[in-house]
């Protein structure tokens, strides 16, 4: 229990990355077409892969194992993704992803 809740504190999920992509994909809409010079035009090419993983729903953890980096590096190209967003949570990197046409 205690690691879940170290988990949460850290950015993870409260939901297994499993069921997180199932909603996900529940809800996905027809892609649109890439916004050019928004918010997402500043990110650099890792930052712009960990938001897709994390738009996918996977965990940091998740993340880190595929891009073979540490969850610490992951966790600071969160705070960096969110601050070039304007957004201050995960939900609204993944809005902000989506809205511009991540999928």
């Amino acid at each position: 229990m205690s690691e879940e809740i170290r988990s949460l504190r850290a950015g993870g999920s409260p939901i297994s990355p499993l069921i997180a992509r199932r909603i996900l994909a529940h809800f996905a809409v027809a892609p649109r077409a890439p916004a050019s010079n928004g918010a997402l035009d500043t990110l650099s090419s890792r930052e712009e892969a960990v938001l897709a993983l994390i738009t996918q729903g996977f965990s940091q953890a998740e993340v880190a194992n595929q891009l073979d980096i540490s969850t610490h590096t992951v966790r600071n190209f969160v705070r960096r993704i969110y601050v070039k967003l304007g957004v201050t949570t995960r939900t609204g990197a993944i809005s902000a992803a989506r809205k511009a046409g991540l999928r």
